[in-house]
Order: C-alpha cells, then sequence, then structure tokens
C-alpha cells in the first residue's frame, strides 16, 4: 500500500504522523463500523419523499433525498420510478 499526504508545508509534521499511523483495526473496533450505500429503491405510484423514506429505511432526510434525486421535496413519484437512498449497513470483513 502506498500513502501520500498532501496539505500545507505547517502541517508536514501533523501530515507525516497521520499517514504513518495506520494500524490493524481490533474486533471492537470492526464491529462499530457502519457503512452508508447508495441504493435504487422503486417508487409506488404518488408516493411522497417522506413515504419512501419510511418504508424503506433510507437514512437521508427527505430534503437531501431529494437533492440527490434532482427533484423537491414536494414531488410525487410514478410507479415503478427509481430513487436513489441510502442504507447503514454493518462493516464486513473479508475472511
Amino acid at each position: 500500500m502506498q500513502v501520500i499526504g498532501i496539505g500545507s508545508p505547517t502541517l508536514k509534521k501533523e501530515i507525516h504522523e497521520s499517514v504513518c499511523g495506520f494500524r490493524l483495526a481490533n474486533k471492537e473496533e470492526t464491529q462499530s463500523l457502519k457503512l452508508y450505500e447508495l441504493q435504487i429503491a422503486t417508487a409506488k405510484g404518488n408516493e411522497t419523499i417522506e413515504k419512501l423514506t419510511e418504508r424503506m429505511g433510507n437514512k437521508l432526510n427527505p430534503a437531501m433525498t431529494a437533492v440527490i434525486n434532482n427533484k423537491t421535496d414536494k414531488v410525487q413519484f410514478k410507479e415503478g420510478e427509481p430513487i436513489k437512498i441510502v442504507k447503514i449497513t454493518p462493516y464486513q470483513p473479508r475472511q
């Protein structure tokens, strides 16, 4: 693995310490990690962002969901319309 640090020359010491500070995570740390995954949900006809968020367990608030989907927060979706949402899942390390 190669790691490169970029920043202001006044932060050279901090950048160096940060780049050199990697270590393996212990079991407790690994189990506390959560992945924020972008997923595609399928809307129901005339469903609002608030209802879709509730039904699908979307972790974004309705305003942010509207932004990432290039919609207004007052939109009603068409049946089957693909909508980007975010789900949180536990990190599963590779064995």
